[in-house]
């Protein structure tokens, strides 16, 4: 079976999950527990490891102020979990590229201020999380991992993307949030699979009309920006569930969410726009409405 259509299927299921129960936030969507998840014992140290290194399948080194990783993790070729998150890694040993069946790989709350490219010779990651880094920049090789599908890169100092990514036509989830982001990457509205885009907290001014190529969406959270208009196009993204437009700048009411008739959500609230009767009365069909005025 196909993994990669495997894993989009799983969080389609999830992201459904979340639409019937309700959730008033969007949830970042992590490494699944279901099938696509790595399975077997946690090992916890590179040394325990290598005692029997073809049973290992997931590794965590969580929390250990590791200022770098032993090459010896290369010998771990069965290994599909890897988890290095808080520590003061500001880089990944060349031996990492041995780790062909590695999955899932976070890199969440380190020193990294460039990602490592080693990281883009792992054909079969389908997560990573490089979130709560110091990161200015990605490499374009990181377009090359064709089976990833969840890319969570909130937290950092990014203010543009490789337009290689425009490659990354399996990206379901991608999480830009917290970062120095003044517009929406061009290669963004061109991963056509995206289900789920986060990008608040920015600095957006506005959006590109090439937003509407992003048709497969079902969450868009653009809230705490800067933008003081929305475009028509966004009327094109009929499959929209969950819209978060709350705490930017808009002082006109934006009609084209009026055509989003599958929307479960909208928050429009914290803008300087006046919303009239018959604008509400519109807008009656979307469940969870969150129009309260005032600036952010």
């Amino acid at each position: 079976m196909n993994t990669s259509h495997e894993l989009r299927r799983t969080i389609s299921t999830i992201l459904c999950t979340i639409i019937l129960l309700g959730w008033s936030q969007t949830a970042w969507l992590t490494p699944l527990t279901g099938k696509q998840a790595p399975t077997g014992e946690i090992f916890t140290s590179i040394e325990q490891a290598l005692k029997s290194p073809k049973k290992v399948k997931r590794l965590y080194l969580n929390g250990r102020q590791l200022q770098e990783l032993s090459p010896k993790i290369g010998q771990l070729s069965d290994l599909e979990e890897l988890n290095l998150i808080d520590n003061q890694l500001i880089d990944l040993p060349a031996e990492i590229a041995q780790l062909k069946k590695l999955k899932n790989l976070y890199l969440q709350f380190n020193q990294f201020t460039q990602l490592p490219k080693v990281v883009s010779q792992l054909p079969s990651l389908q997560y990573l999380s490089v979130a709560n880094n110091f990161l200015i920049s990605l490499p374009k090789e990181l377009s090359q991992l064709k089976k990833l599908s969840g890319l969570d890169l909130r937290g950092n100092k990014l203010n543009a993307l490789p337009n290689s990514f425009a490659n990354m036509k399996g990206l379901v989830t991608l999480n830009l949030d917290s970062n120095l982001f003044s517009k929406l990457p061009n290669c963004v509205t061109q991963m056509c699979s995206l289900k789920m885009l986060e990008v608040k907290n920015n600095r957006l001014k506005s959006l590109p009309l090439s937003i509407k190529n992003l048709q497969n969406l079902l969450i868009l959270d653009i809230a705490h920006n800067n933008l003081k208009e929305v475009p028509v196009s966004l009327s094109y993204l009929k499959k929209l569930v969950f819209l978060y437009l709350n705490k930017n700048q808009l002082t006109d009411f934006p009609d084209c969410v009026l055509a989003l008739k599958k929307l479960k959500l909208l928050h429009l609230n914290h803008n300087a726009m006046q919303v009239t009767a018959q604008q509400k009365k519109a807008l009656s069909f979307i469940p969870r409405l969150d129009l309260t005025t005032g600036s952010k």
